[in-house]
C-alpha cells in the first residue's frame, strides 16, 4: 500500500512544484529533519510507523511521510497564495499570505488524526504527543513555514513565477 501511495503522490508533488516552485523542497527537507529529530531525540515517545516498506535512508520513518509533508505544505501554500492574490501591494500580499498560511495550518490537527486513525502511524504510549494540539500545530507549521518564507520573499520581489493561477 505504501508504494501505491508513493506513486500516487508524485503527480501532486509535480503539480505543486509547477505552481509554487522549489520552496517545497524546503518543506520536505524540514519534514525529514523533524522526523530524524523525532526518531533520535524523542525515541520512545510520540508516534511511530508500524509498517515501513520504503524507509528513509539510515532511519526507520517512511519516505512517504516526507512526500505527504510536501503535499500538505503545497496545499496550504497554494490556498494562501489564492487568498493573498486578491490584495494589492507586494508587502500587504506577503503579510496576508503568511497570516493565511498560519491560519490554514489549523488543518494539521485533522491530518494528524487521519494518520492515527488510519494506522499509518501509531502512538508509542497510550496518550501520545499528537493529542497535544499545540505541539501538532507547531510541528506542521515548521514544515509549512519553510516553503511559506521563500514564497513570501518571492512575493516581495514580485517574482512572476510564483502564482496560484
Amino acid at each position: 500500500m505504501e508504494i501505491v501511495l508513493i506513486v500516487a503522490t508524485i503527480p501532486f508533488i509535480w503539480y505543486f512544484f509547477r505552481k509554487i516552485g522549489t520552496p517545497l523542497f524546503a518543506s520536505m527537507a524540514v519534514a525529514a529533519v523533524l522526523e530524524i529529530v523525532n526518531e533520535t531525540v524523542f525515541a520512545g515517545v510520540g508516534t511511530f510507523y508500524p509498517e515501513v516498506v520504503l524507509p528513509f535512508p539510515f532511519f526507520k520513518f517512511p519516505v512517504l511521510i516526507v512526500l505527504i509533508a510536501g503535499i500538505y505544505s503545497g496545499i496550504v501554500n497554494f490556498a494562501a497564495l489564492k487568498i493573498s492574490g486578491s490584495f494589492s501591494g507586494k508587502y500587504l500580499r506577503a503579510a496576508v499570505f503568511m497570516i493565511s498560511a498560519a491560519v490554514l495550518n489549523i488543518v494539521s490537527i485533522a491530518v494528524e488524526s487521519v494518520g492515527i486513525y488510519s494506522g499509518f502511524w501509531q502512538h508509542r504510549q497510550p496518550s501520545g504527543i499528537s493529542t497535544i494540539y499545540f505541539a501538532v500545530y507547531v510541528y506542521y507549521f515548521l514544515i509549512v513555514f519553510a516553503a511559506s518564507l521563500f514564497t513570501a520573499f518571492s512575493i516581495c520581489r514580485r517574482n512572476p513565477g510564483i502564482t496560484a493561477d
